[in-house]
């Protein structure tokens, strides 16, 4: 789950690899990489979803104060501009 941010994060330590792989080493080698994938899949979901806000905005059913009001929103509206 450490490449997906929406799962529950769960401690390195609490994974089970059976000794095949030491999983904190994993993460600690892997970190950039990691968040760098999170990062552009939260981009990727917030791109699908930038059509349906601008919808609601043009209706009237969204205003900006409900858009800097919710952290999911202010994130997309702000990489969209």
């Amino acid at each position: 789950h450490a490449k997906d941010k929406d799962k529950y994060q769960y401690p390195a330590s609490d994974v089970e690899t059976f000794d095949t792989l030491d999983y904190e080493a994993f993460i600690n080698q892997n970190k950039e990489d990691l968040e760098k994938y999170a990062a552009k899949k939260k981009r990727e979901k917030s791109d699908e979803s930038l059509d349906l806000v601008l919808s609601k905005v043009y209706k009237g059913e969204l205003t900006y104060f409900d858009i800097m009001k919710d952290n999911n929103l202010y994130y997309l509206m702000a990489n969209n501009r």
